[in-house]
């Protein structure tokens, strides 16, 4: 079927993946081209019509708030970009510049893809290292990190002894001492149970684990 991007002497793809805004937009219902349409012939006070459809489609989703941005990395460098604010214009007006504020996020290893480029853009500082093994551990990386960050995190699904963060400990004891903090099971048995619920007791959910780095990193 011909269309636009024939025209263009762009390749149209057939869509067996996802609606992934990197491969253009979603197949849209009919409604919805519709009040697009009638959008593209109208004037109006686009912040007023952010916050009217954003209180519309929080309702109809059961959430606190909603808006409404051009793609996904819109959405994670303006949501990053507000975090960073703090609620203060001046900060917000010189954005990407971060000095002298907190400038870092955590970002789970699983869910870094091309849209961490949107934080950064923000003004984010985000460092993520995926140690693959501990035996051998890759002190070269370790080392690296010690240097240029002066603070380590380690989190793990394991025992803090004979674990990761002992291992990471032993070596930037012994070439570039920094303080590191090990986040994992505390010297205490497993038992068996919902991963989920395992996960927050032993304070490996997200949010204890952003909780203790803020407070180790002092921000």
């Amino acid at each position: 079927m011909k269309s636009i991007l024939n025209e263009l002497g762009v390749v149209p793809y057939i869509n067996a993946h996802d609606t992934i805004t990197l491969y253009g937009a979603s197949r849209m219902e009919e409604s919805t081209i519709e009040a697009m349409n009638q959008m593209a012939e109208c004037f109006t006070d686009i912040p007023a019509l952010q916050a009217n459809l954003g209180d519309r489609i929080a309702k109809m989703t059961h959430n606190e708030a909603a808006y409404i941005a051009n793609c996904a990395a819109g959405a994670l460098q303006l949501c990053a970009a507000v975090c960073l604010a703090r609620g203060s214009d001046y900060i917000y007006r010189y954005l990407p510049d971060t000095k002298g504020n907190p400038n870092e996020i955590i970002v789970l290893h699983s869910q870094h893809n091309c849209y961490d480029k949107a934080l950064e853009a923000a003004g984010i500082s985000a460092r993520v290292i995926n140690m693959a093994t501990i035996k051998p551990l890759d002190e070269a990386l370790v080392l690296q990190a010690a240097k240029e960050c002066g603070k380590i995190v380690t989190a793990e699904e394991h025992n803090i002894i004979g674990g990761l963060g002992e291992a990471v400990c032993a070596c930037v004891a012994e070439h570039c001492p920094v303080p590191v903090k090990r986040i994992g099971v505390q010297d205490t048995f497993g038992h068996s149970g919902p991963a989920v619920d395992l996960l927050k007791q032993f304070g490996l959910c997200a949010d204890n684990i952003a909780s203790v780095t803020r407070t180790f990193v002092g921000k």
